[in-house]
C-alpha cells in the first residue's frame, strides 16, 4: 500500500486541554459537509491549522455500523465507507493507542443512528449519544514514502521531515 494510516497519539487540544466536540447533531454518519460535526470540525478547522495539510490525502474510510442484527461482527462495520481526509477510528482499529480512552469511533450502533461506540477507560465499547462530547482523536493518511523517520510503533512512531 502507498499510504499508512496514522492516529494522533494524544487527544486532539485547544489551549492546552482536551478538545471535547460531539459526534453530530442527527447521525452516526461521518459527513464533513455538516456544519457543527466532528467530521466538519475536522476536515475544515483541524485541517486548515495543519502546516503539513497539503500531504494529508482524501482516502476511504470505515463508517459502518455494528449491532445484534450483524450479529456483532466487526468486519460488517468495516464495509460501508466514506472519503474523507481526516477522520476518526472505526472498531475495528480502536485498540492502536491503548494509553487513550472515552473518544468516538466512527462505528454506530445502527446504520445512520443515533448513537456511536466510543471506547472507555476499561478499554471496553460503549455506545453513546450523537449529541454527547467526548475527546477527539484524529486519523489521517499520509504517502508511505514521506513518512522517512520510525517504524510505526509507540517506542518508535513514524515521523516526517
Amino acid at each position: 500500500d502507498d499510504d499508512v494510516r496514522l492516529m494522533l497519539k494524544e487527544y486532539l487540544k485547544v489551549n492546552g486541554s482536551n478538545l471535547k466536540y460531539r459526534y453530530s447533531n442527527s447521525s452516526s454518519y461521518h459527513n464533513d459537509t455538516v456544519y457543527g460535526s466532528i467530521a466538519y470540525y475536522l476536515n475544515h478547522d483541524y485541517l486548515n491549522s495543519l502546516s503539513y495539510k497539503d500531504k494529508i490525502k482524501e482516502v476511504s474510510w470505515s463508517n459502518g455500523y455494528y449491532n445484534n442484527s450483524t450479529k456483532y461482527d466487526y468486519t460488517y462495520a468495516l464495509k460501508n465507507k466514506i472519503e474523507s481526509k481526516v477522520a476518526l477510528a472505526s472498531i475495528g482499529n480502536i485498540y492502536l493507542n491503548s494509553d487513550l480512552n472515552n473518544y468516538f469511533t466512527m462505528t454506530g450502533t445502527a446504520d445512520r443512528g443515533s448513537q456511536v461506540y466510543l471506547i472507555n477507560e476499561n478499554k471496553k465499547l460503549y455506545s453513546r449519544s450523537v449529541g454527547s462530547e467526548v475527546n477527539v482523536v484524529p486519523v489521517i493518511s499520509i504517502e508511505k514514502k514521506l513518512l522517512t523517520k520510525g517504524k510505526g510503533t509507540s517506542d518508535s512512531p513514524y515521523e516526517m521531515e
